[in-house]
């Protein structure tokens, strides 16, 4: 039954003074006394009275056995047939039967039991075995029969009838005796006990600053005094657990990892806000149910149930904690990855009362260790790809740690290291390190290493590897120096990078250069002692070629001006043919030498305002040409960095070429401006002439090729090869982009 239930069926009792009670227990205990001596009396009048009623028996046995043996003796049974049916007439019998030797009855009081069995007549008629008395006959040859008397059981009744009035009388005035004097003690006791009653009731109630205070020598006011030093006892004991228990509960609730206590079957009995919170229970929720219901863990990897941590530490009765990978499911579906750990309550005898589990969440912790075993996997696969190995050096110590790629640098196995030098493990790093360096390089990475650790500044040192086979690495060293608060050096932290392959192609490149210097000088001179001739070429052909073009000029103008009359229109026309010729001759000669001389010219770079120059060139284009009606469009505050005289000659020849080809044009438009491409400034020259056939642009700065004939429009061909050479001067791009009655456009850059 609950405690609760119990509780109910107590407050459902009737509810008895304490005088009452002690009446009643005075009562009933004299009452037992009275009832044991009555008890004892009685019985003792009732066993005499029994035993002269089986004297009274035995003396029938004796009488009636007497003629059982003569008529077993001699068959002549029913000579005692009447005898034994006078027997029954006294009321102290109620049968008599003889049965011979086989137990078949052969006389009896009632004859219509003759000829049966004495068994089944026992079963029939079931006779009490106090009533029922048998005696078995023989003689010296064996047995002879069975004797059996059914006593009645009036006499019984009758000294039973007598006992009971005697006990009713002597009862009755016993008990009114034992009433009065019962009466008395309670008034007597009860007047001090009620005051410890209600003081009992008080402290019952949760008042223990109640007291009973009774007065007096003898038990009473010694069990009051006992009483209230036990009431008192226990409101100190109740104070000190109140506190005990807020001290637990706060230290709990402190705790920064989740805590589940259970008992001893496994049953929350206590949780704190940090296992409610990564459980999902509340503490009233959770209590009473089992760990697996609320604690719900499974395997992060295969996601199958954990074994129960309490049946862990009931089996083990030690701490055990869960394997790696856990993962807590909260109430409400949120994964956690666990940590925890469980131990047994166990109390001075070594029974556990219950378990206490501990566990934290590892989530981030988890996340950072793969993500920091994901990174030295990058790095050390960083070092490998880029042949970067790292090493520390703990001077104090002489320890000197190595990473994978170290080790690969240096053709060493790790787990062989000891062994093949015989040292302890760090000493045989430093060892095999220095037996590897070159001899020759040696005494400078010491020194190096010495002078940074001495002057706390990091070191740089590249030096070559002599492997066992004989090979030559070439490897490249940094590192810096930790010191403590005294300016010892704690440990050196570095890289050492292999460079073989970059110095032997540097060795390569370095033999390469030198060969390339020689080469470039001997070009150099060669280009010089060409451009000498190149000029000297070109004077010549301006020397020697303008003295034939003047005199064909010159004849020419003598023939048309002195033998005019002498000439038909054939021969006028052919003297201006040849005259246009030599003209075109002479400005084609001027053009190659210009371009020539811009190839020689030395850059004087500044800074100029294009927007300047293309207004003064406009302005010239428009006195030479006042019959022509032309809009330009340029774009104010263009500045650019250029060689001035270089720039003046490209943007004469673009807008010359621009107003040439808009010549044939109506409402004629020259734009010239800049803007910005990709973060490069690019200028341009923009028409609405003639145009071309881009497919045909990039014809366009060759010198001498020409997309319209000279009939058409005038010109030389060496103008934009002109202008290009001055871009290309200024380590710029031009290109040009057009459509055929459409105009052109001309974009450059200048480096």
């Amino acid at each position: 039954m609950s405690s609760a239930a119990t509780t109910k069926s107590c407050n459902a009792m009737p509810r008895f003074s304490l005088k009452f009670r002690i009446t009643v227990t005075m009562f009933l205990l004299q009452a037992a006394i009275l009832g044991a001596v009555l008890t004892q009396a009685l019985s003792n009048y009732l066993d005499g009275s029994r035993e002269q009623l089986q004297q009274q028996e035995v003396t029938v046995l004796d009488l009636v056995e007497g003629f059982a043996r003569t008529a077993l003796l001699t068959s002549q049974y029913d000579d005692i047939q009447p005898q034994l049916e006078q027997f029954t007439r006294n009321n102290l019998i109620e049968l008599v039967v003889l049965a011979d030797e086989w137990g078949i009855i052969v006389a009896a009081s009632e004859p219509g039991w003759v000829t049966k069995s004495l068994v089944e007549m026992k079963d029939y008629a079931n006779y009490p075995q106090l009533l029922w008395k048998e005696r078995v006959l023989e003689n010296a040859a064996g047995p002879l029969g069975m004797l059996g008397i059914a006593f009645s059981e009036a006499p019984l009744i009758a000294l039973h009838d007598r006992v009971q009035t005697l006990a009713v009388g002597w009862s009755a005035g016993g008990l009114i005796l034992i009433l009065l004097v019962s009466l008395l003690s309670a008034h007597v006791l009860t007047r001090r006990l009620e005051r410890i009653t209600q003081t009992a009731s008080a402290v019952a109630g949760g008042d223990l600053r109640a007291r009973s205070s009774v007065s007096g020598n003898d038990e009473i006011a010694e069990l009051s005094s006992v009483f209230d030093g036990m009431v008192s006892s226990i409101r100190i004991e109740r104070d000190r657990l109140a506190e005990r228990e807020q001290h637990l509960s706060l230290t709990l609730n402190s705790i920064g990892d989740g805590v589940i206590v259970t008992d001893a079957e496994g049953r929350i009995t206590r949780m704190n806000p940090v296992a409610e919170s990564l459980t999902g229970w509340l503490q009233d929720e959770a209590r009473e149910h089992l760990l697996p219901e609320v604690f719900h863990i499974i395997s992060a990897a295969t996601r199958e149930p954990v074994e129960n941590p309490v049946d862990k530490v009931l089996e083990s009765r030690y701490i055990v904690g869960l394997a790696n990978h856990t993962v807590l499911i909260s109430k409400d579906g949120h994964e956690y990855q666990i940590a925890d750990s469980g131990a047994p309550i166990v109390d001075e005898h070594g029974n556990i009362l219950g378990i206490i589990l501990v566990f934290r969440d590892v989530t981030d912790e988890y996340a950072q260790q793969a993500a920091l075993s994901n990174s030295q996997k990058m790095l050390s696969e960083a070092q490998r790809i880029s042949h970067v190995g790292s090493w520390e050096l703990e001077p104090k110590h002489d320890r000197l740690h190595w990473s994978e790629e170290t080790y690969r640098i240096f053709e060493l196995d790790p787990a062989s290291l000891s062994h093949l030098s015989g040292e302890p493990y760090f000493a045989a790093h430093i060892a095999h390190f220095r037996n590897t360096v070159h001899p020759d390089d040696l005494p400078l990475l010491d020194a190096t290493y010495t002078a940074s650790v001495k002057d706390h500044a990091p070191f740089e040192n590249r030096h070559r590897l002599q492997l066992p086979d004989g090979r030559i690495k070439y490897v490249h060293e940094r590192g810096e120096t930790l010191y403590d608060s005294d300016g010892s050096p704690l440990r050196s932290i570095g890289t050492v990078q292999d460079v073989t392959e970059r110095t032997l192609v540097e060795q390569e490149l370095t033999a390469y250069r030198n060969t390339l210097e020689k080469r470039v000088a001997a070009r150099t001179a060669e280009l010089l002692d060409a451009n000498e001739e190149l000029e000297a070429f070109a004077y010549s052909v301006s020397h020697d070629l303008r003295a034939p073009l003047r005199a064909i000029h010159g004849l020419s103008q003598i023939l048309i001006e002195d033998y005019a009359q002498q000439l038909d229109d054939e021969g006028h026309d052919y003297l201006r043919r040849v005259c246009t010729n030599t003209t075109r001759m002479g400005e084609l000669i001027d053009d190659l030498l210009s371009l020539s001389r811009i190839s020689r010219h030395p850059l004087d770079v500044s800074r100029l305002s294009f927007t300047a120059l293309a207004r003064e060139i406009s302005e010239t284009l428009q006195r030479q040409n006042p019959e022509r009606q032309v809009h330009f469009e340029i774009q104010a505050d263009v500045s650019a960095q250029g060689d001035i005289r270089l720039l003046r000659i490209m943007l004469v020849n673009l807008l010359g070429n621009a107003w040439k080809y808009t010549s044939k044009s109506n409402n004629v438009r020259i734009c010239v401006g800049r803007f910005l491409q990709d973060g490069q400034p690019v200028f341009f020259v923009r028409d609405n002439g003639a145009g071309f056939d881009s497919q045909y642009a990039s014809q366009l700065f060759k010198p001498f090729h020409r997309l319209h004939t000279a009939y058409e429009f005038e010109g030389s061909g060496i103008g934009l090869a002109t202008v290009q050479r001055i871009v290309q001067r200024h380590n710029g791009q031009i290109w040009a982009e057009a459509e055929p009655g459409k105009g052109a456009s001309f974009y450059f850059t200048l480096g």
